[in-house]
């Protein structure tokens, strides 16, 4: 959810409460602030962990970084936000995807330790992300540009969700971006500038 987004949905919840209010209704819950805050969740999570109901991965890490287009029974991505609802509040909407952040996700599957384990994971990776970024910005390579913008958006947003999903597999994005990228431009360099034959094999 970008600042936008974010901003929207207190405007919303603004408009409805005044529209409640001038109805002369009160609101009971404000459902709206989940999508702000995730202090809510994050204890939901830990406590989950704490009564021995703690969560585990879903599929294998590496499957993120396969191509469906390699592998077309790839499996599909779990929709963790969906299942720790239905954990939660017992409910199974399709709609509803609650956030509880990649620290919360840590403590959900391994408690204390798994929030520094997630922690660690995604600073190596935010490290690995920022030193390609500032590579290519310090040595004007625009064209990897889309990459750029995909990691940057990446650090900013993939923390507020699950570190399987948000975090692993948009690295997995951002990883094939550079690489597709990276091809392309040796494909292309090959075309525009073939390599000239050695005298021996002209002769």
């Amino acid at each position: 959810m970008t600042l936008v987004d974010r901003a929207n949905v207190i405007l919303d919840a603004w408009n409805r409460q005044r529209e409640r209010a001038a109805q002369g209704e009160d609101e009971v819950s404000q459902v709206w602030w989940q999508r702000l805050g995730y202090a809510g969740p994050q204890v939901r999570a830990m406590e989950l962990y704490d009564a021995g109901r703690a969560t585990s991965w879903q599929v294998n890490p590496l499957v993120y970084f396969i191509p469906r287009a390699v592998w077309p029974n790839k499996p599909t991505m779990p929709a963790l936000g969906r299942y720790f609802n239905w954990e939660v509040m017992g409910s199974d909407h399709m709609s509803t995807r609650v956030g509880i952040t990649i620290y919360a996700n840590g403590y959900w599957m391994m408690g204390w330790p798994g929030v520094i384990l997630f922690s660690a994971i995604f600073g190596a990776m935010m490290a690995l992300v920022t030193r390609i970024n500032l590579a290519v910005l310090a040595n004007r390579n625009f064209i990897y540009l889309p990459a750029v913008f995909a990691g940057t958006q990446w650090s900013a947003m993939s923390q507020m969700g699950f570190l399987e999903t948000s975090t692993v597999g948009g690295f997995s994005v951002y990883v094939w971006l550079v690489v597709v990228t990276r091809i392309g431009l040796i494909m292309g360099r090959a075309i525009l500038n073939p390599i000239p034959a050695s005298p021996a094999r002209q002769s």
